[in-house]
């Protein structure tokens, strides 16, 4: 890539964040955009349900900004028939669709949990409504409400167990946003003795929990949050001995205006760009993701720009460049296209980059 002019200005535009270099004769300056303010996630409400197997409760969204309602599913089934969920409304929103995971357990000793949720629900008291194929034989369900979601991408990262054992039921969530909350949903399969027996892990807050008929399953949800910095929370519940086992699934999720952290560019060299002189090679220029909260994603491209009153544009004639480094596998490194009458040059991106992936793009 090549340019010619006084000097020199830089930016990279990646899911709302912005990194900024001047190139001068003598200096090389980095400027970071302040982040967008991120709002704190909130709890709001919850309720619950069970049945044999079918469920509908009332649920009410109280209030807030930025609303998001995580309804979770325990149900048995019967022998080693399937018992899937074969609809799920809210307030008649179909929320099949807004899967997050399902961990499903089909056998003499059945035990699945599943999660869903819908973004901005409705402020008031409405109905979910939850049926299952004809192998289910109990179930129990809870819905969740918080506000100060991510609305747009709220699903931070998910993981679950299907058919545990034992007298701990855990999983593990690596979240990748600061300021998470991770919700979880339970089942334990004929546990022994009634729902005082199961118990919330020490860090989480318990927001339902629901024996369905005779005790034949025990269901619940709890969150924990915020967690900052991003990394691992352990979602757990303790059971008496002697249950059939217990399946869990769980669920980060980001607070508004998160988007992660900052992308930087940088420059191997300080340049000085002069009038009228012939096309000149840039120094090699790097773009590196954040180390914690990667932000360059798949839909959106990486953008190098020229400021419309810098006497300078990109050469055209050089759309080959070889880029290279951990992140050149998630764009496309061997063409790039211009925009605004050739002051912006863009670097397609393919796939979401990593924590920490850089590329380096020659001159």
């Amino acid at each position: 890539m090549k340019n010619s002019g006084i000097n020199n200005s830089f930016r990279i535009d990646s899911f709302c964040k912005k990194a900024v270099i001047l190139l001068l004769a003598v200096s090389l300056f980095c400027l970071v955009a302040p982040h967008q303010a991120e709002a704190a996630i909130a709890y709001d409400n919850a309720s619950n349900d069970y049945g044999s197997p079918s469920l509908s409760w009332s649920h009410e969204v109280k209030g807030g900004s930025d609303r998001i309602v995580i309804v979770g599913t325990s149900c048995s089934n019967t022998g080693d028939s399937t018992a899937n969920i074969a609809t799920l409304t809210y307030d008649g929103t179909n929320l099949l669709p807004n899967e997050i995971r399902q961990d499903l357990k089909f056998d003499s000793e059945s035990r699945s949990t599943a999660m869903y949720y819908l973004v901005n629900p409705p402020i008031g008291t409405r109905t979910v409504s939850v049926t299952f194929d004809s192998g289910a034989i109990r179930s129990a369900g809870g819905a969740i409400s918080l506000t100060g979601v991510d609305t747009t991408n709220p699903v931070d990262a998910d993981n679950g167990v299907a058919g545990g054992t034992g007298t701990t039921a855990s999983v593990t969530v690596t979240t990748n946003t600061a300021g998470a909350w991770v919700v979880d949903t339970l089942i334990v399969r004929n546990p022994n003795g009634d729902i005082t027996g199961t118990t919330v892990g020490a860090d989480q807050t318990e927001r339902w929990k629901q024996a369905a008929i005779q005790n034949s399953i025990h269901g619940a949800g709890s969150h924990e949050g915020p967690k900052t910095p991003a990394g691992d929370v352990i979602m757990s519940w303790s059971i008496a001995s002697g249950s059939d086992g217990w399946s869990i699934s769980a669920a980060a999720f980001k607070p508004a205006g998160a988007g992660g952290g900052t992308p930087t560019i940088s420059s191997a060299a300080n340049q000085s760009f002069i009038v009228d002189n012939a096309t000149t090679a840039i120094s090699d220029i790097t773009i590196t993701d954040d180390a914690s909260s990667p932000t360059i994603t798949a839909d959106k491209d990486i953008r190098i720009r020229i400021p419309s009153g810098f006497n300078m544009i990109w050469d055209i004639g050089d759309s080959t460049p070889t880029i290279t480094g951990t992140g050149s596998n998630h764009v496309d490194d061997t063409s790039v296209s211009f925009e605004d009458s050739n002051k912006t040059i863009v670097i397609t991106v393919t796939s979401d980059f990593d924590a920490g992936d850089a590329i380096t793009s020659p001159g």
